[in-house]
């Protein structure tokens, strides 16, 4: 059992260190929240782009968010809470705050049915649950019946090959071999994926199946941590000492064999609100533009959490 664990935690590690190179985040303070003055010292969980509204800003008493969390005001059964006007003046009602926070539901006659699907009569008069990214092909479509979108709840592509969501509209036929020349579509491998530094390309990389599209091959599954790097430590369950974080430090450092080299090449202090607002005063970039690293903090919380199961 205790292998099974280590196994499972190994590539659940993989998946959030992998995660840490395409996820960035600057945010100052969110809409409808305030710089906390005079600005605490808090310390946040990793460097200055982990610093975030609960560190190091507070609600503003009379706009919508702190009138929906911490007063409970919510909106009308039409109507749904717009993160886009948690910035206004909710007023002192529940009629002011459902018309300066709250919009309309969007209907599933906003939405556009996949391939395969045609829209339900009941369209303009089904509500979604908030804007048209909230209606869903269920909710708002029929599926027709003799199209692969429909057939594939009941009939399967052969294991080297996948139900291609862009060959949805066609006609399925009503046989395995009719649906696998109409909806199924070869399994990319990883040899159409660029793994990014520091890791490094497996060698079955031109036989490993991805599950679907180029687009389904990940690092987990095609990539490898350089031998004696943080990354490979990481992977490993080494953590940073108190009041250091493995973000913003460069994966493919060389880690050392000790606890304390480990510390030393592949942490660094953590920021604090003061670092974070200077950070942010000084800076120009866009939030795309910043290090990628927030989601490797997610290592020490599972690491965190699977230490206190046992």
């Amino acid at each position: 059992m205790r292998k099974l664990q280590a196994k499972s935690m190994k590539y659940a590690l993989f998946l959030l260190v992998a995660l840490s190179l395409v996820v960035g985040s600057l945010s100052v303070c969110r809409t409808g929240t305030v710089a906390r003055t005079p600005p605490t010292n808090n310390i946040c969980s990793g460097e200055v782009d982990t610093c975030q509204n609960a560190d190091c800003c507070s609600r503003v008493a009379t706009q919508c968010r702190a009138a929906s969390v911490d007063n409970n005001k919510v909106c009308t059964s039409a109507k749904y809470r717009d993160m886009g006007k948690q910035g206004m003046e909710a007023g002192t009602t529940d009629a002011s705050y459902d018309a300066a926070c709250c919009t309309a539901k969007a209907t599933c006659a906003q939405f556009t049915c996949p391939a395969g699907s045609t829209a339900k009569t009941s369209a303009a008069a089904t509500a979604c649950t908030s804007n048209v990214a909230s209606c869903a092909p269920q909710t708002c479509c029929d599926v027709t019946a003799t199209s692969c979108l429909a057939k594939s709840g009941s009939m399967t592509c052969p294991s080297t090959k996948y139900a291609d969501s862009t060959k949805w509209g066609a006609v399925a036929g009503s046989t395995s071999t009719s649906y696998d020349t109409a909806c199924c579509t070869t399994k990319a491998t990883c040899g159409q994926f660029t793994c990014p530094a520091p890791f490094a390309t497996v060698a079955s990389a031109a036989t490993t199946a991805c599950t679907g599209a180029a687009s389904t091959c990940s690092i987990l599954s095609c990539c490898g941590a350089p031998t004696g790097s943080c990354l490979e430590k990481q992977l490993q369950l080494s953590t940073c000492a108190t009041g250091r974080t493995a973000a913003g430090v460069s994966l493919g450092n060389q880690a050392g064999g000790t606890t304390a080299s480990y510390n030393t090449n592949c942490c660094a202090p953590k920021a604090t609100c003061t670092d974070y607002f200077t950070y942010v005063a000084s800076t120009t970039s866009s939030v795309a533009a910043v290090r990628p690293t927030m989601m490797v903090l997610l290592v020490a919380a599972v690491v965190g959490t699977v230490a206190s199961l046992q």
